[in-house]
């Protein structure tokens, strides 16, 4: 575990556990499913073999994470416990991505980022149901949208209904009603049921400040 504030309150001990380097992103790429070490790693460039390890042991620790052994490899999931963090992992999102209209020059997106993207970003609204699946770059994630919900993971759909990618995703996700002009001008690009858009644009939503 990481340091100890010596004080018994709820956010100091949440700080206890969550407050270390990569661990919230450890916590949002299991957010989305099971991962091996070396899925792990791979989608979170930057980071020591070691310290994921040792973020990985102070979770375990914590009762946050379980592994399993398959006889080839070790498999990390989120406990029962670790997935009550959801909420606080959504609201944190948000709250980072309100005043993120760009990536910087040096960020990259990975699968798991894309899926936990579409994990947080889900509104309320009941919609008919839709695969879809989201590209940027060399990274895909897709959803299953349910009436009111969906299940985020990585990877691409085996069927999809809708396919979206290009620079213009971001702006639609922060303002729903630009996402059919920013189709016509190129800046997003679509591949399957196009009147699922605005289905889409009502199932997520990612305001910037």
């Amino acid at each position: 575990m990481g340091r100890e504030y010596g004080q018994f309150c709820g956010l100091a001990r949440a700080a206890e556990v969550l407050g270390e380097r990569w661990t919230l992103l450890i916590l949002r790429d299991l957010s989305v499913g099971p991962a091996r070490f070396s899925e792990l790693r791979s989608g979170l460039p930057g980071i020591a073999a070691t310290m994921l390890t040792a973020r990985l042991r102070d979770l375990e620790d914590s009762g946050v994470v379980s592994r399993s052994h398959d006889g080839k490899a070790v498999t990390y999931t989120l406990t029962t416990h670790g997935r009550t963090v959801f909420p606080a992992l959504r609201e944190l999102s948000l709250w980072g991505a309100s005043t993120m209209a760009a990536p910087r020059e040096s960020e990259i997106v990975t699968d798991r980022s894309l899926a936990a993207m579409l994990a947080t970003t889900r509104t309320a609204a009941r919609v008919d149901p839709f695969i879809v699946e989201i590209r940027a770059g060399d990274a895909v994630g897709h959803a299953t949208v349910t009436a009111d919900g969906v299940d985020a993971a990585p990877g691409g759909a085996d069927d999809p209904d809708l396919t979206l990618s290009g620079p213009g995703l971001r702006a639609a996700l922060a303002e729903p009603s630009t996402a059919h002009r920013l189709v016509t001008e190129g800046q997003i690009e679509l591949a399957g049921t196009g009147e699922l858009l605005s289905s889409f644009t009502e199932a997520f939503h990612a305001p910037l400040t």
